[in-house]
């Protein structure tokens, strides 16, 4: 089936075309349409959309499978989801022993049946087990979070696992591609955090060691030692480097303490995980590069084309 706004075809007019894209959760898209398709349509087929328009040509951005079809008078609305819903429906028990978390990241989708972009090395694990009272989302969800790494499905919808690099974003400017802003400045949320770990029992014997009874206190701390401190028991983590890691990672993820949103002219080009470039805003300190960490696409006829852009300061 294939369908778009320059024509009335068998397939029906696009109404409206809605993409939500966000860092660690799953992209998805609503179509909805005029007509019921001439072809037929079923859950599980795949879906390409592209948006753009005849001056600059359209870019690919979402590309998934339908996971709903509704029917109304006068509507037929598609709802669409990322191949990353695979993870959310898949759990299942299985070790792994001497392993990067990029391994285990590549291992997990390929069970999926899921394509790969970029996968980071990340932390080693001596031992690491998976357990099938959560899915596998949640688990890379989970070792995303220990490395400081970011987890996403790309426009072709392949699974990235690494960190944000700042980089030259797309440049938006207010008044002109910019349509509207809103700021935000948070004050911290905490002062410290502590991470515990699992220790060997022999001493000396490090990660090949299997028995974790001891009084050596594996532990990480990042930010300050007192007032409000988060603390977190993780047993796959056990070494200290591992474990400073861990809390450094987690602790410049709760410093986030500027972010926002831009709403713009339709665009097509930027890139969840990318960066954004704001420009000629009112306050000129509001002015700069920020990581991108959402994106809605809305295509429809009150609105036209308009993207919204989420971000935060890195």
């Amino acid at each position: 089936m294939s369908a778009d706004s320059d024509s009335l075809t068998q397939s029906g007019l696009p109404v409206s075309v809605r993409v939500d894209l966000r860092l660690n959760q799953i992209n998805t898209a609503v179509i909805r349409l005029g007509l019921a398709p001439g072809d037929t349509v079923a859950v599980g087929d795949p879906v390409s959309i592209e948006l753009g328009d005849a001056d600059q040509g359209t870019e690919t951005v979402f590309t998934g499978v339908i996971s709903e079809i509704r029917q109304q008078t006068a509507a037929y609305t598609l709802w669409c989801s990322s191949a990353m819903q695979a993870l959310s429906q898949l759990r299942i028990n299985k070790v792994y022993e001497q392993q990067k978390a990029g391994d285990i990241v590549s291992d997990l989708a390929s069970l999926a049946e899921i394509d790969t972009d970029k996968v980071e090395s990340g932390l080693t694990y001596p031992f690491y087990a998976l357990g099938a009272d959560r899915h596998l989302l949640s688990h890379l969800q989970m070792l995303a979070r220990r490395d400081g790494f970011d987890l996403f499905a790309n426009p072709d919808d392949a699974l990235t696992f690494a960190p944000w690099a700042s980089s030259q974003g797309q440049e938006l400017r207010y008044g002109a591609e910019i349509l509207d802003y809103n700021f935000e400045e948070l004050a911290p949320t905490l002062d410290g955090v502590e991470v515990y770990g699992e220790s060997p029992a022999s001493l000396g014997e490090g990660d090949k060691a299997y028995s974790w009874l001891t009084k050596e206190e594996v532990k990480g701390n990042a930010g300050n030692s007192s007032g409000n401190i988060l603390r977190v028991a993780d047993p796959s983590i056990r070494n200290q480097d591992a474990a400073a890691s861990a809390a450094e990672k987690l602790m410049n993820a709760f410093s986030t303490q500027k972010l926002g949103w831009v709403e713009a002219m339709g665009t097509p080009t930027v890139k969840l995980g990318g960066t954004v470039t704001l420009s000629e805003l009112p306050e000129d300190s509001l002015n700069g590069d920020y990581k991108i960490t959402g994106i809605r696409h809305l295509y429809d006829k009150m609105n036209g084309f308009v993207t919204t852009i989420n971000w935060e300061e890195k």
